[in-house]
């Protein structure tokens, strides 16, 4: 295309592959054809470059086949915000003034419908509601037009000038449809219609094929994967719907393929995301945004039956009985303290109080946390040593207490054990309550107060044990009587009182615990 304008452009790898090299031969502008049919990009590319050309250009289509053309319409929308002179032509054709240039403006960026299928979609299969801001129904994003594919399976959708609110059938009904205007929304689709009952067709979607998979394949496979038989032409998929059960998810480093399926695991129990870090492409907040928008108790896919939760109170042993489980299991290991003990280290050296939740929580949400290879990082610096000074220590409970704190931190930890791949062993103080309330075993270590208190005391290096106890009992008397998730053992923890119980004696009978809920898991 830039060589039929008066451009200069080589590819110089082997089988006319890249590198391409391009010259500084600035093209004029003029008529060419392109073949539009695999995807609209090809289109957009040229035509955002054609206002700063000398001539006017006129994009022509191979067998005048234009693939997504909402998003062409888009581009030149904008385009025109900007002062260009762009208009989709007959037959059709894009044409484009030369010469204007671009100029200076203001411009308001819609909120990506893209993204906004998904929770859209997870509210569909669940039968769950939610409310979607700054989704204009006037949007010229193609996506929108998933909505009214939910309106045609059964849900309710209402627009108001905030946004869109989408409530789930009982039921949900099969459609057939044409997604050729919008493919990507037709991978969320598809999941959708794995819900429904009865036979589902998405048609004019073969250009799914060229994507960053050949996503209609991938599509086909893993709705297998979950009991829903699929089958494909060239260019569509028939679902035949049903009850999807859990499964192991390849992705194919396909983000969108990775978030379908992710919304899936909402209502199906036991979906395993593998390789969920391939979400960063376009969100990579994705789970921590899926588990924001559950109650306590939604089977979270993945996550649900393959994490042993460790709670307890301090110096009862969490942190290295659950080290050795996950060492013996060969399963991660998530020490969710970590994350509290850091966001108050973010507050300890903001020089913030940490008794003031409203600048507790401004300081906590200015900073990104991360959990490594055992290092709590904040903002990419390695703080593991930092936030275990008694200046921490004295601070984290009031921070900890904080309900935005705990569920910013909450998101995160349930993210972090996707990111792992569903498999791990975690311990905490709300651990098997509230943060997965769903976990395979649960055990809640305690120990004597004075058993408890010479634990810390020689883990922290202090002589005095009696300011050791007088700590740990005002940090078990705020954790107890917290509104927000209260320590408390979960209904169905195995408790184990350590104080007379060797390190190994703790570890083996958690490990034998874990061996027989696997047994009976396999016999269900």
């Amino acid at each position: 295309a830039l060589n039929s304008l008066g451009g200069e452009a080589v590819l110089t790898g082997a089988g006319s592959g890249p590198p391409l090299i391009v010259g500084d031969q600035v093209p004029a502008g003029g008529s060419i054809t392109i073949d539009a049919s695999r995807s609209s990009q090809f289109v957009s590319s040229v035509a955002m470059i054609a206002p700063l050309l000398v001539g006017d250009t006129e994009i022509s289509f191979v067998g005048d086949v234009l693939v997504s053309k909402p998003y062409v319409e888009m581009t030149l929308a904008v385009m025109s915000a900007f002062g260009a002179e762009a208009e989709l032509g007959p037959g059709p054709s894009v044409i484009v003034r030369g010469s204007t240039g671009y100029l200076n403006t203001d411009f308001a960026i819609e909120p990506d419908v893209s993204a906004a299928v998904y929770p859209a979609g997870a509210a569909a299969i669940s039968g769950g509601t939610i409310e979607i801001l700054g989704v204009n129904r006037a949007s010229r994003q193609a996506d929108t037009v998933f909505f009214e594919v939910l309106a045609d399976m059964g849900c309710s959708v209402e627009w108001s000038d905030s946004g869109v609110r989408v409530s789930g059938p009982d039921r949900l009904s099969p459609v057939c449809r044409d997604m050729n205007s919008a493919p990507d929304a037709a991978l969320a689709l598809a999941v959708a219609c794995a819900f429904a009952e009865g036979t589902s067709t998405i048609s004019n979607i073969g250009n799914l094929r060229i994507k960053e998979s050949d996503r209609l394949t991938a599509l086909q496979e893993q709705l297998t994967t979950i009991g829903i038989v699929a089958t494909t032409t060239r260019d569509s998929i028939t679902i035949q719907g049903g009850a999807p059960h859990g499964g192991r998810i390849s992705t194919y480093d396909d983000h969108r393929i990775a978030m379908s399926f992710g919304m899936a695991g909402i209502a199906a129990p036991g979906v395993v995301i593998l390789d969920p870090d391939c979400v960063s492409k376009t969100w990579p907040d994705f789970f921590a945004a899926l588990d924001s928008i559950t109650e306590p108790g939604t089977n979270l896919g993945e996550i649900m039956d393959m994490v042993i939760a460790l709670d307890g109170p301090g110096g009862s042993g969490k942190t290295t009985v659950s080290r050795a489980v996950g060492e013996r299991l060969e399963l991660p290991h998530l020490d969710t303290g970590a994350f509290y003990r850091a966001a108050t280290l973010a507050v300890v050296e903001a020089g913030v109080d940490p008794d003031d939740p409203a600048k507790v929580t401004e300081e906590v949400s200015r900073h990104e946390y991360g959990y490594a290879d055992g290092r709590m990082l904040v903002d990419g610096r390695d703080v593991s040593a930092e936030i275990r000074t008694d200046a921490v220590t004295r601070a984290a409970s009031p921070v900890s207490a904080v309900p935005e704190v705990r569920r910013a931190m909450v998101a995160q930890q349930r993210a972090w054990v996707r990111a792992a791949g569903g498999r791990a062993v975690v311990e905490g103080r709300d651990i098997g309550t509230v943060v997965f309330p769903d976990a395979d075993l649960k055990v809640y270590l305690t120990a004597r107060p004075e058993v408890r208190a010479g634990r810390r005391a020689d883990e922290q290096g202090h002589e005095d044990v009696a300011r050791v106890t007088a700590d740990l009992d005002r940090r078990d008397t705020i954790d107890s009587t917290r509104a927000d998730s209260p320590l408390a053992a979960a209904e169905d923890a195995l408790i184990l009182d350590t104080s007379e119980m060797t390190f190994e004696e703790v570890v083996e009978r958690i490990l034998t615990t874990a061996a027989e809920r696997l047994q009976d898991k396999r016999a269900r």
